[in-house]
């Protein structure tokens, strides 16, 4: 019976000592979610030149504003390291978003009587990859320095005031993404946390000729902002 219960104490032991050691972040691959806000900043300039030659200045470094809520999916891999005590991850991910900001432009055929138009500026989805590098607490808690880019497909859209489309015109831009990410292990296979980014994207031009021949132009430098709170199932 003593036998018995010794076999039966070690083994308990052996249990619980192994549920403690798989505690906490380990290597592996890891997938989840994360959901948030973010935010369109930068400064922008839009002119049209009709086909006779005639400019009109819609904008010029005017201030771009925007926020929207923000999805992600992602994937990566994690890999502790010098005696799991610092931890770097290589992450990859999918986003979606509703960003877009309008410049009104008034136009006065003669006294009295005019007509305006809408420059739109916007950015739905975008993709990436990062690194994340950091130390590991206590085995539950990591905290990171982000460094990686995001792709996103900037569209610039000329309208009349109603909301008639005339033209638009996109284009694809990676840009240069930084933050922190703080990160949880609440059990041996999910982990919670929080990132905060910042995308920053080198200056482009949108430009578009219309039936007419006129040529409407929007040069901008965006920032993307995010806020987000992250939900990551690990593969361990």
């Amino acid at each position: 019976m003593k036998n018995k219960m010794l076999s039966l104490l070690i083994g308990i032991s052996c249990i619980a000592y192994t549920a403690n050691a798989n505690e906490g972040f380990q290597k592996g691959f890891y997938a989840g979610v994360s959901l948030g806000g973010s935010s369109f900043k930068g400064k922008r300039s839009d002119w049209h030149v009709s086909n006779d030659g005639t400019m009109f200045q819609f904008s010029k470094g005017a201030s771009i504003s925007n926020t929207s809520e923000r999805g992600e999916a992602f994937l990566g891999y994690f890999l502790p390291f010098y005696q799991d005590k610092l931890g770097i991850s290589f992450e990859g991910f999918y986003a979606f978003s509703s960003l877009n900001h309008r410049i009104r432009h008034d136009l006065e055929i003669q006294p009295g009587i005019g007509f305006y138009l809408t420059e739109r500026l916007q950015t739905k989805r975008s993709f990436g990859g990062s690194f994340r590098l950091g130390p590991i607490i206590h085995k539950k808690h990591f905290i990171g320095t982000i460094l990686g880019f995001e792709s996103a497909r900037f569209t610039r859209s000329h309208e009349d005031g109603v909301g008639k489309e005339f033209h638009k015109v996109s284009k694809q831009k990676a840009g240069f993404q930084y933050g922190l990410t703080y990160q949880y292990a609440w059990n041996n296979s999910s982990s919670i946390g929080i990132d905060l980014k910042q995308t920053r994207f080198s200056s482009m031009t949108l430009s578009k000729a219309d039936s007419t021949s006129a040529i409407t132009t929007t040069r901008f430098k965006p920032k993307i902002n995010s806020l987000v709170v992250r939900y990551t199932y690990r593969f361990y």
